[in-house]
């Protein structure tokens, strides 16, 4: 007994593409995204390469890896410029703030005064 309940379209080419079409173009998708997969992994490895290499610090004349410099970067424009966008990435990066927070957020920072060592940390920035 054959099941006349079937969809009489099947097969047949909608209004937007035949199957055979969305096939192809669906494969070509899957292939670039796997490209872009691809290429965005190997960004993350070269950035994490690039962070770990050594450079010198101009004051202290040690090796630092650029990752410690660049915080070191950041922090500085959050002391000495008052950066808020700064302030809001170091706090991101310290886990303080998740990282797609919008750019509403508010950030409470008290100020108790500056030691005499942490004021001799900050000339050496």
């Amino acid at each position: 007994m054959a099941n006349n309940n079937l969809d009489p379209n099947i097969g047949k080419d909608t209004q937007f593409q035949s199957g055979n079409k969305a096939a192809m173009v669906g494969r070509k998708g899957g292939i670039a995204s796997g490209e872009a997969k691809r290429e965005r992994k190997d960004m993350r490895y070269f950035a994490k390469v690039v962070l770990d290499e050594l450079v010198k610090d101009k004051k202290s004349g040690a090796e630092l890896p650029t990752r410690y410099a660049a915080l070191k970067s950041v922090l500085k424009k959050v002391l000495k410029e008052g950066d808020h966008n700064a302030l809001k990435t170091l706090a991101q990066l310290a886990g303080e703030l998740p990282k797609d927070a919008s750019n509403d957020v508010v950030i409470n920072v008290t100020y108790n005064g500056v030691t005499k060592e942490a004021q001799d940390a900050l000339d050496d920035l």
